[in-house]
């Protein structure tokens, strides 16, 4: 402003404004006055010199790392990128503008905070044949305490990243999942017997069904099994080790005597494979004959003994003298 005719002597009043993003610099006389009062005494050819203006774009972060910061021309693109850190992602810049890559236009001094958030992650246990504690929601960088229960019959034997702690610490950088891998116990089975044998003696994994029988020795029973059971053979689920003693009895056996004419003795129960004592006596007028089982004979002594082995019916045969 300040362009015009004026009478010799005059003063003129000039002034420079500069356009926006632009200051000025001098005029083409040298003055640096962008406002002044000049003394009109001939024509005079004023030209008002502006230089565009440099702003500085500041970017600031914490866990993370923004470039694009500097100094730019007005006008000016500026390129700004945000980096989280290791387990952090961009939320947004102080703006409310969410892109972590965008370009800005430059007209004045900017300052801009660019926002992360920790990253959070899920830890997921499996198990089957056991108890797993610690599945969830961990932040980066966080201690997860894990550990693994086994079901009964059961032990453990490793997660499936290898490691075989059952309690352990793990630091959650990502999401995890761990399985709880599980082997089945091994019992033993023990049976034993006097006067007999026993069938299914062995080693079982939880769970599995044993056979087990009791076998009587010749002139024996079977009672039962020392847990009380009276079935000889059986099944038995095995959670446990397990000791049996299957108990016999020896067999008892009747000796009937039958007579006329005279008096037997040696009637009565025996054990099996006793000796047994047997007398023939006869009535007056009488002898003895033979004893016989049926119809046939076993012994022609009055005073007989045998081993027992099952029921026995003797008769005694006397014959008048």
């Amino acid at each position: 402003t300040g362009s015009g005719n004026y009478n010799h002597g005059t003063t003129a009043n000039i002034t420079a404004v500069a356009a926006e993003g632009y200051h000025f610099v001098k005029w083409s006389d040298g003055d640096t006055n962008a406002s002044r009062s000049i003394t009109v005494t001939s024509d005079i050819t004023f030209t008002a010199e502006f230089a565009i203006n440099t702003y500085t774009v500041t970017l600031i972060a914490e866990n993370g790392v923004v470039i694009g910061f500097g100094e730019y021309l007005y006008g000016a693109a500026a390129n700004i990128v945000a980096m989280p850190a290791e387990g952090y992602h961009f939320v947004k810049w102080s703006d409310g503008d969410t892109r972590a890559t965008r370009s800005i236009r430059v007209t004045s001094d900017i300052t801009l905070t660019a926002e992360f958030a920790i990253n959070v992650h899920v830890v997921t246990l499996i198990a089957e044949k056991g108890i797993v504690t610690g599945s969830g929601e961990y932040q980066y960088g966080s201690t997860a305490h894990i550990t693994v229960t086994p079901a009964e019959g059961h032990y453990f034997v490793k997660w499936s990243d290898g490691d075989t702690h059952a309690t352990r610490n793990i630091i959650v950088t990502s999401d995890t999942t761990l399985t709880a891998e599980f082997g089945v116990n091994d019992y033993t089975v023990v049976l034993s017997a006097e006067n007999g044998t026993v069938t299914g003696s062995g080693k079982y994994q939880y769970g599995a069904t044993a056979q087990i029988s009791a076998i009587p020795a010749q002139g024996y029973h079977f009672v039962k099994w020392s847990d009380g059971d009276t079935n000889a053979t059986r099944s038995i689920v095995v959670t446990s080790d397990v000791n049996l003693i299957a108990e016999f009895a020896i067999d008892v056996y009747v000796v009937k005597l039958i007579a006329e004419n005279g008096v037997v003795t040696g009637s009565g129960e025996y054990h099996y494979a006793h000796k047994v004592y047997i007398t023939a006596t006869p009535a007056e007028g009488y002898h003895f004959v033979n004893w016989t089982s049926g119809t046939n004979e076993v012994s022609t002594d009055a005073n007989y003994e045998f081993n027992i082995t099952a029921a026995t019916e003797l008769t005694a045969n006397f014959a008048k003298d």
